[in-house]
């Protein structure tokens, strides 16, 4: 018997393709590590300013798209998101 070396994506590897390696680090950084914006800035080699705006962008476009399609892949990396309203 063959084995399955379908590749499962975790959540974070969906969240890098969506929003870029640099926005998913500063969310991760942000969010989950609980860094402050000045650590975060340093450590990511980017002013506060961009920072704050990379982040504000990236939980923009997770709440466009909802948790779901961001954790299941389904967002705008591989279709085009319906827009109602």
């Amino acid at each position: 018997m063959a084995a399955d070396t379908t590749k499962v994506k975790l959540p974070r590897d969906v969240v890098t393709e969506l929003l870029g390696g640099t926005a998913a680090s500063v969310v991760r950084l942000r969010c989950m590590d609980a860094m402050g914006w000045g650590a975060l800035a340093a450590a990511l080699g980017m002013s506060l300013t961009a920072a704050r705006q990379s982040c504000d962008a990236a939980m923009d476009l997770m709440d466009a798209l909802g948790p779901g399609r961001v954790l299941d892949g389904n967002g705008c990396a591989t279709e085009p998101m319906a827009l109602d309203g």
